[in-house]
């Protein structure tokens, strides 16, 4: 299981569908193997909130850029709900 991360794209998926389409409103930080994301995003889940999650990778720049806006110390994972921004 090891490179596998803990939680997939389906999980997303479902997650955002069980909200009938609504505009997902907020958006989540991290990278998909970091554990600190994982525990983040099973409360989520869990909760059946909409969310987009965003990948924190050299690969995916801009959000790269959007979390170093939001977070003074460049640490991930963060909730962003409107102009609310959780760590």
């Amino acid at each position: 299981w090891l490179g596998r991360p803990a939680i997939d794209q389906r999980a997303r998926n479902r997650s955002a569908a069980a909200h009938g389409g609504r505009d997902v409103v907020m958006e989540y930080f991290g990278h998909p193997f970091s554990s600190y994301t994982w525990k983040g995003e099973i409360a989520l889940i869990e909760k059946g909130a909409a969310y987009q999650f965003r990948n924190v990778d050299p690969s995916e720049p801009d959000n790269g850029a959007v979390l170093a806006a939001h977070s003074p110390s460049g640490k991930f994972p963060i909730l962003i709900d409107g102009d609310r921004t959780l760590f």
